[in-house]
């Protein structure tokens, strides 16, 4: 993608590239469980999960997403707690920041990797952030933004814009150079909020909040919200689509060689894999009927190979 241009259109917004990052769950059982399976106990009853990090480029105006290889949440050697989120993201960065130019890229995230150890990290590859940041977890960086609001330190600026019929009034309150937590040595960061309010009825229609090392004034603040407001597209343009449009993933794929129908098998009896289907009208090769029944490949050791019912 890089050699034929393709990715010139999502460059240019707080650096070069946006990167978001997002876990995401892809399997969920009681029962079924294997050495890789996260753990936790949820009711007194034991829970088993796969969950990855997805990476992905994204640029305000495109609906499509670059998805990069993802980081896989997993136990690993020599460790004795669990896996987690970040921890495989900081995976991921040891492995690829070396592909991206020095200072390229933002990596956006939610309010768990508003996080100093990883933000210090993140600056070690002159990688910019802007992340979540949300009163709850972060309450030495909101007292010191109240403190400020007292004695005028805290910016504000507004600015009308029109999405189609409507206008927009998108507010601003920034800060500069404020402790992300209450350490001896804490990393100081920038703090915007921006809020968006239905000019005619006064309706609030978004607000968030974020930490991040760009610098803001009222010249950089519209840019920066337009583009820390993208990482939505990591849920609804990439961990949605597997999960609403049939792309069913079982660990019964990931572990053994699922079962096939006996031969003669009725045609409500087929198994079917948890595979991406649609409705074929080529006939079952298991029970021989020609229908618009749902249907899933059958499995080989070679990969998928003839239709099977799925009822």
């Amino acid at each position: 993608m890089h050699h034929v241009d393709y990715l010139k259109s999502y460059q240019g917004w707080l650096g070069r590239w946006l990167l978001a990052f997002d876990g995401t769950q892809y399997f969920h059982s009681t029962e079924i469980h294997c050495p890789q399976c996260t753990t936790r106990v949820v009711t007194e009853r034991l829970h088993y999960s796969h969950a990855l990090v997805a990476p992905l480029i994204v640029a305000p105006g495109h609906s499509q997403v670059i998805a990069l290889a993802p980081a896989f949440i997993t136990p690993q050697d020599g460790q004795e707690k669990q896996d987690c989120e970040l921890r495989a993201t900081e995976r991921w960065l040891t492995r690829n920041a070396q592909r991206f130019p020095s200072g390229a890229v933002t990596v956006l995230g939610d309010d768990r990797y508003a996080h100093q150890p990883f933000c210090a990290l993140l600056t070690i590859d002159q990688w910019h952030f802007a992340f979540t940041g949300k009163p709850e977890s972060h309450a030495a960086l909101y007292q010191e933004i109240e403190l400020l609001a007292k004695v005028g330190g805290v910016q504000q600026w507004a600015e009308r814009h029109h999405k189609g019929a409507r206008r927009e009034v998108w507010q601003y309150r920034y800060a500069t150079r404020v402790p992300l937590r209450a350490d001896m040595h804490p990393l100081y960061v920038n703090w915007c909020e921006v809020t968006i309010t239905d000019e005619a009825t006064g309706e609030r229609l978004y607000h968030n909040a974020w930490a991040t090392d760009h610098t803001l004034d009222p010249t950089t603040v519209h840019p920066f919200g337009v583009a820390a407001r993208t990482r939505w597209k990591s849920e609804n343009k990439n961990n949605n689509i597997p999960k609403n449009y049939g792309y069913h993933l079982d660990l019964r794929q990931l572990r053994a060689r699922p079962a096939i129908p006996r031969p003669g098998a009725g045609h409500a009896e087929c198994f079917r894999l948890p595979l991406p289907h649609r409705a074929r009208t080529t006939p079952c090769s298991t029970c021989a009927i020609r229908s618009t029944a749902w249907c899933a490949p059958s499995w080989s050791p070679a990969g998928p190979s003839s239709m099977i019912c799925r009822p």
